[in-house]
């Protein structure tokens, strides 16, 4: 592909023009095209989610010169999506053969955990936290595992990376002690709301739950959800 449609593509991309950045690049798409123009394609696909084609091209190309970490990541993200996760957990693991990365390792504890297999998933995620103590990402990962399936002090620790990530300020220590899993009932228990209003709304599902354990909730909300 002549690199001034590669460069067209890519601004029709950046522009969230992705249908008319696939009509550039699939049809120019050849044995020899190059590693950029493969993931571009790729790349927009996924962002209006044909992740059957996202295969179908990445499968070939594995077939002709092999895939790279990246397109591996792609492909098995695609399968990921198609809950093919037999093959996902296969394309993830090709890519720990090439590099351990952070992010390669995240991806394959999270296929594992779509594949019921907690605890494999969380033995990897210590595993990539052994490596790299320093990674924000995986520490909130292990520790929303935790929280899921057992928590643990190293658990709550790494869940509070949450903070770091999303830039959101945590409960302040002097307003409320932070609960886990005491006993709630005839108690008072203070919602704190530190995401998006949509992550908000979501999360007031424990309401219900809660009001059924005989507990006394405030709410410190986003203003606009005060009338609900």
């Amino acid at each position: 592909i002549a690199q001034r449609l590669l460069e067209k593509a890519r601004s029709l991309s950046q522009a969230e023009e992705y249908r008319k950045a696939i009509e550039i690049l699939r049809p120019t798409l050849t044995a020899q095209s190059t590693e950029t123009h493969i993931n571009l394609l790729c790349a927009c696909l996924i962002k209006i989610e044909d992740f059957n084609e996202t295969i179908r091209v990445l499968k070939k190309v594995d077939k002709t010169t092999g895939l790279t970490d990246t397109q591996l990541r792609l492909l098995g993200s695609s399968l990921t999506q198609l809950s093919l996760c037999d093959e996902a957990q296969s394309a993830f693991s090709r890519i720990l053969e090439i590099d351990k990365n952070p992010r390669a390792l995240q991806d394959c504890a999270l296929n594992l955990l779509r594949m019921g297999k907690a605890d494999e998933a969380r033995a990897i995620l210590k595993t990539a936290l052994a490596r790299f103590p320093d990674d924000s990402r995986l520490m909130l990962q292990e520790g929303l595992l935790g929280l899921k399936f057992g928590i643990d002090e190293v658990s709550r620790k790494n869940y509070f990376q949450r903070h770091l990530i999303n830039k959101t300020e945590p409960l302040p220590a002097s307003l409320a002690p932070l609960w886990w899993d005491s006993e709630l009932s005839g108690k008072h228990i203070l919602l704190w709301g530190e995401q998006g209003i949509g992550d908000e709304l979501i999360f007031f599902l424990v309401l219900k739950i809660l009001t059924q354990a005989n507990v006394t909730c405030s709410i410190a909300c986003e203003g606009r959800l005060v009338s609900l």
